[in-house]
């Protein structure tokens, strides 16, 4: 997750920048130690982070590609912030990508794992399904009506004549697989970008509250960012709710968002985004794992239940052998 190299060496040259900031060195000299420090294959990097902190130059060159530095970008260029606060959002979202690639890294190799599971069953029951089609139900037939008596019915529907309902349940079977596939690239491409989830991943099991967290946590994260770079109270919420895709007001009875809305006319919103945000990578992780967990159970009953039909397809001839001989 995060695997490129542009979000490595900007993750890097971000925390030179950093760390020269610290030793208040200004921000112009700072860009040109770097870009004087690196090797050449950092030589682009170093122009894109000089793009996010003075705002100038095409900084759309970060939305190729499954960066999150694309949805940095965005925010600089949407909040209008000034120097001094392209830098501090430049430092905080360093920092939150930190936090989370760690967490999303871990879900998506359990994750692949499970696609790849899940396309052995597939695999399995295609190959069982065409050796038993191809070779076994005809030997079974040709004994049946040599002897008087008619292959069972399931067997016959399900493996014979025309092979009308296996194909079917085959064409399931690569489409729930195919289901699968298409939404963890698609949630995976989301979370590396961290951007927003469609909303379609809610008509799966396990996702919708996955999405809705998913899309909260970017809203809290995002306001935190754009309030610590200096941004207005209302301006840096629209600009949150835009970038998220989170709806404020039918999360209202969210807990998170209770809290805040608690704490705001208390003057300790800052405070409260902060322990709010603070817990967002062990919900992240609870809620990667309750999606995945339902995920694989839901794909497992369906895969499992095919298979168990093809069993029972292809033994009930057995069974019947002794009325017949």
């Amino acid at each position: 997750m995060f695997e490129s190299q542009t979000v490595d060496h900007l993750h890097l040259l971000a925390r030179q920048f950093d760390g020269l900031a610290a030793q208040d060195v200004d921000p112009d000299t700072a860009l040109q130690r770097i870009a004087d420090a690196v090797p050449n294959r950092y030589a682009q990097d170093a122009t894109r982070l000089r793009a996010l902190i003075t705002a100038e130059g095409d900084i759309d060159l970060y939305t190729v590609g499954a960066s999150p530095y694309g949805r940095l970008a965005g925010l600089v260029k949407t909040s209008g912030l000034d120097a001094h606060g392209r830098i501090q959002l430049l430092r905080d979202f360093s920092h939150y990508v930190t936090q989370t690639r760690l967490v999303i890294g871990t879900y998506w190799a359990g994750f692949s794992g499970f696609i790849l599971y899940t396309l052995a069953l597939v695999g399995i029951a295609l190959l069982i399904t065409g050796m038993f089609s191809a070779f076994v139900i005809p030997a079974f037939r040709g004994l049946f009506t040599m002897t008087g008596g008619r292959l069972p019915v399931f067997s016959a529907a399900l493996l014979g004549g025309e092979q009308i309902l296996p194909a079917l349940l085959l064409v399931l079977a690569l489409i729930v697989a195919g289901l699968i596939v298409f939404s963890g690239i698609t949630v995976r491409n989301r979370l590396q970008r961290m951007a927003p989830l469609p909303a379609w991943v809610t008509l799966l099991p396990g996702l919708g509250t996955l999405r809705q967290s998913w899309q909260r946590d970017l809203y809290l994260n995002t306001l935190r960012l754009l309030r610590r770079a200096g941004l207005g109270d209302a301006e840096a919420q629209a600009i949150a709710a835009e970038q998220s895709g989170f709806d404020v007001a039918l999360a209202s009875r969210d807990r998170a968002m209770e809290a805040l809305a608690i704490a705001e006319p208390l003057g300790l919103l800052d405070s409260e985004l902060d322990s709010q945000c603070s817990d967002h990578v062990a919900r992240l992780t609870d809620d990667l794992l309750a999606a995945r967990d339902r995920i694989a159970f839901a794909t497992k009953v369906i895969l499992y239940a095919v298979i168990a039909l093809l069993v029972i397809a292809m033994y009930q001839p057995l069974f019947q052998m002794g009325a017949i001989i």
